[in-house]
């Protein structure tokens, strides 16, 4: 199984089969077909190798590094079985954190990275295997999975001997669920991760992964899991006939993969120091020189340390000092837009330009046709002046029946609220009085 990135190629789940020729042979050509198709990481499950008194063992084979953990011996038969391992160039060898052996069927590799990725290199149990074989492999698996930080890149690649069905997910080779089949969907379920292989629509040859050579009957068994939260950086995933010359009854599944990062966020302004004031300051000097004495001290009793553990103590020891050192305040200087020289410029200029003077020219042409009634909208500014008055004088009318009522304390309302109704009130009844003597009131009233 593969995984392809921008720049290098990882595979995985790749049962070795000897068929009479030496382990040593099978290495050789796996090393060689590894280099030809330029594969920084190949997964093997399965290779049969047992070095118990090794718990990871890292060998040189044809200019590449094989890592492996031992694999076991049949109680009965004493034949090697299982174990699983991969096989890196130079390049990923550089880049290579981390080797940890969850159990004798599951391995777990770290590399650097933005992100960094993690892979899974993992062979479970037969479908046929007893029930609890089963479930102990899951539980060392989601031991592995949840001590994966979240944001790194997890690839499990696996031979999970498992059917999954079309009930389950977008395609497969298969359309039913085996048990195996089961336990793998309800991990996926829990862990919220895809079967990369099942996402995309794929020809029946580019989707089985297993062929019995002696019923010539197609499966597809191995799968790449990735994190959901990462799904839309997987471009396509199929299975090849890559490494036939091995004779493995499995093929190699590949997956192309474009990371897309966040560009992260830029931090503030970097502060300078003042080394002039330092080079004048001998109090400044000498407590540098005593800051410095204090926090290089530690590194002489860490000869025993890794040199990256010192290394970043050194990088902290040189931070934690230089924060002693004086540093050159910044002043924060006007722009140059607002500086008051260049605007008093900008009034002048403004002044005095052509656009300046239309504009000024038009609103005064303005201000005087409207202080003379003699605008395009005179005749509605006429209009709307008369409206006003007439309304002024229409409340100037109500509110002396207001108040000649309320001196008196007579009621306003009566029956009804009609005009020339009897008994409608004192109030309308005032109204239809004046209506007959003045204009204002009468206009209204009609």
């Amino acid at each position: 199984m593969t995984v392809r990135t921008q720049e290098s190629l990882f595979s995985s789940d790749y049962r070795v089969l000897s068929f009479g020729i030496t382990a040593l042979e099978v290495t050789r050509e796996f090393a060689s077909q590894a280099s030809s198709y330029e594969i920084s990481i190949l997964g093997i499950q399965e290779h049969r190798h047992v070095h118990t008194e090794e718990e990871i063992r890292i060998t040189e084979v044809e200019g590449m590094h094989l890592i492996t953990s031992s694999a076991w011996r049949e109680p009965t038969t004493m034949s090697a079985q299982g174990g699983v391992g991969l096989m890196l160039n130079s390049k990923a060898k550089k880049a290579l954190r981390g080797v940890v052996s969850v159990s004798d069927r599951i391995l777990t590799v770290e590399f650097d990275g933005n992100p960094v990725t993690s892979v899974i290199i993992c062979y479970s149990p037969h479908n046929c295997s007893e029930e609890k074989e089963v479930e102990a492999f899951y539980s060392k698996l989601h031991e592995a999975v949840t001590s994966i930080t979240a944001h790194n890149f997890l690839a499990a690649l696996g031979n999970f001997n498992a059917q999954v069905g079309l009930e389950h997910v977008p395609y497969s080779y298969q359309d039913f669920t085996n048990r195996n089949g089961q336990y793998l969907v309800d991990f996926i379920q829990e862990h919220s991760l895809i079967a990369a292989n099942t996402q995309f629509k794929k020809r029946a040859g580019k989707l089985w992964t297993y062929e019995n050579r002696a019923s010539i009957c197609r499966k597809q068994l191995d799968y790449i899991l990735v994190r959901t939260k990462w799904r839309n950086c997987v471009i396509n995933t199929e299975a090849y006939s890559t490494f036939n010359s091995v004779s493995s009854d499995h093929r190699v599944v590949s997956m192309q993969v474009r990371l897309s990062l966040r560009q992260p966020k830029a931090t503030g302004p970097k502060e300078k120091i003042d080394w002039k004031a330092f080079s004048s300051h001998p109090i400044l000097q000498a407590q540098y020189t005593v800051e410095v004495r204090n926090r290089f001290g530690p590194l002489e009793r860490r000869e025993e340390e890794a040199a990256t553990d010192c290394y970043q103590w050194l990088i902290a020891t040189q931070t934690d000092a230089t924060k002693s050192l004086p540093t050159v305040k910044q002043i924060k200087k006007s722009r140059i837009l607002k500086h008051p020289d260049v605007v008093a410029a900008r009034s002048v200029d403004h002044e005095k330009s052509n656009a300046q003077r239309a504009n000024m020219d038009s609103w005064r042409e303005l201000e005087t046709r409207l202080r003379t009634h003699t605008a395009i909208d005179s005749m509605y500014q006429e209009m709307q002046t008369l409206e006003k008055k007439y309304w002024n004088d229409v409340m100037k009318r109500f509110i002396a029946i207001v108040c000649h009522l309320a001196e008196r304390n007579l009621a306003f309302c009566g029956h009804n609220s009609t005009l020339h109704e009897p008994n409608n009130g004192n109030f309308l009844g005032l109204v239809e009085l004046l209506a007959e003597f003045d204009p204002v009131m009468s206009k209204h009233v009609r």
